[in-house]
């Protein structure tokens, strides 16, 4: 079992694996990774591929943020963010497959003309709705809410990327201190340095937004980041009366509200939907992407940087292609694969498959449990195996509340499975929270207290997808689980 799965890590095996996808042109390049395009051999659909080399991830001891950004896209799936489909690694690079944005960052676009509010006003609505959803689903503070972070499809909706510095927020009285972001887009509250939560983000929506409709943002001419702090903290933000920019009184208002240096006075996405710059918009529609965009893209050019798929061609030292890779590292064995930090972050970065996540979503909704009639016929790397397997670990293991199993059952799981059937349930939890409307806050915006999260909890526990089980329907529900196989995981 283990040369099986050391091939399905490097990608070689039957598992995820590079080799499942075509590789097409770059798209951008970060400080420690690339994107580019790539199609799906199985079902033909096109995603982006980011892809980070470990050593070079690192050495700039970005191993913990990174580790942390998977985890953080597993949980999410929000029609406004760019949301992770696929996740794995090989022995010199880790795989992060994301929904493709193929109409450009959001700075591609302000860079070459100036648009009208109604479109300004669609984006700003649209990228609220993933503000809020990640605050109240997932308590996440993204931190870099900036034009770069922010992809346009081909239709002209927008979607948030990048979490490589998002935070979660614990507890009700919980502040973070740590600076961290795009400086010109920092709430006052991330530089004075008197702790910050969800507000900051707010800021950020509003820099943005002033950048969409004045062309720059509101502090850009300070020469160091002492001048800015200072104006961040003191300065009053003008909004200019230009000739050739038509602003209304209501959008120069909802940016203002945006813009309060008091985080506590600052709006939200309640006052943003009651703000009277707003009151067009139909938000369960634009939510379910029933509203057409008033901009698209151009499909006729390319909304990319075609420097970056030059580079690859001609400069790149270790190309993506499988072959050219193997070729360069045949007698190569780099030493800093026997660091700890290395195989630290080999062990961390999870493999996930949404396709199978899918699968496995359906099925328990339409069956309420994992049951153990068949699960002897479990696969792991499309082998079967059994108790009497020389991998399989004994005991009397709980399964995790969210987990819909016997405790017998999750006994005969291999610790891979179990920690797959974990995360997929927890998965399914969020999914289920964000159908249905529940959140971690109250409805005035405030966290729920501990008691009031933990019964929120065991009934979200005690449910598949809202339907309320008893123990006795799941025991039940138990005779029809298995009759296709766990997803797999690859041991890493």
């Amino acid at each position: 079992m283990g040369n099986s799965l050391a091939k399905q890590q490097n990608g070689t095996g039957l598992g995820l694996g590079l080799h499942k996808f075509r590789l097409l042109r770059v798209i951008g390049r970060g400080s420690f990774g690339k994107v580019r395009i790539v199609e799906h051999r199985g079902t033909g659909k096109t995603y982006a591929l980011k892809y980070i080399n470990k050593a070079t991830c690192i050495s700039m001891k970005a191993q913990n943020n990174t580790v942390r950004e998977r985890d953080m896209l597993e949980e999410i799936d929000h029609p406004f963010v760019v949301n992770l489909r696929f996740s794995f690694q090989d022995e010199y690079t880790l795989y992060m497959v994301m929904d493709l944005m193929i109409g450009g960052d959001l700075r591609f676009h302000m860079m070459r003309r100036r648009f009208v509010e109604g479109v300004i006003r669609f984006w700003v609505a649209e990228l609220a709705c993933a503000i809020n959803y990640l605050h109240t689903t997932h308590a996440i503070v993204h931190r870099d809410i900036k034009p770069d972070n922010i992809l346009m499809d081909h239709h002209g909706h927008v979607a948030l990327t990048d979490f490589n510095i998002a935070t979660r927020v614990r507890g009700n009285n919980s502040l973070h201190y740590a600076v961290a972001g795009t400086a010109n887009y920092m709430a006052p509250e991330v530089v004075s340095g008197v702790g910050y939560t969800y507000s900051v983000d707010w800021w950020s929506l509003g820099v943005v937004m002033y950048e969409c409709v004045y062309g720059k943002r509101p502090f850009r001419h300070r020469k160091n980041g002492d001048e800015l702090k200072r104006a961040l903290m003191y300065e009053e933000i003008q909004f200019p009366i230009i000739a050739d920019v038509q602003v209304s009184y209501d959008c120069i208002s909802a940016m203002r509200a945006l813009l309060t240096k008091d985080p506590a006075q600052r709006i939200g996405f309640e006052g943003i939907k009651a703000h009277p710059f707003f009151s067009a918009i139909n938000w369960d529609r634009l939510e379910a992407k029933q509203l057409d965009p008033p901009f698209a893209p151009s499909t006729d050019q390319s909304n990319f940087d075609i420097s970056h798929d030059l580079e690859e061609m001609l400069l790149e030292p270790e190309p993506l292609d499988p072959r050219k890779r193997s070729a360069m590292r045949k007698n190569r064995t780099p030493p800093e694969h026997d660091t700890p930090e290395y195989h630290g972050l080999s062990r961390h970065f999870a493999a996930f498959d949404y396709i199978e996540y899918e699968h496995f979503r359906r099925f328990l909704e339409e069956n309420g449990s994992i049951s153990d009639d068949r699960a002897k016929c479990l696969t792991l790397d499309n082998r079967p195996f059994g108790s009497n397997d020389e991998g399989y670990m004994g005991g009397t293991l709980e399964p995790p509340r969210c987990v819909p199993i016997d405790i017998l059952t999750w006994n005969q799981l291999f610790p891979e499975q179990r920690s797959l059937a974990h995360r997929y349930c927890n998965k399914m939890a969020h999914d289920s929270r964000k159908r249905s409307g529940e959140s971690d806050r109250t409805a005035t915006g405030g966290l729920l207290s501990a008691k009031e999260r933990r019964k929120s909890l065991r009934k979200r526990q005690h449910s598949i997808d809202g339907i309320p089980m008893t123990k006795a329907m799941m025991v039940e529900a138990s005779q029809h689980y298995l009759h296709q196989p766990l997803p797999q995981i690859p041991n890493i």
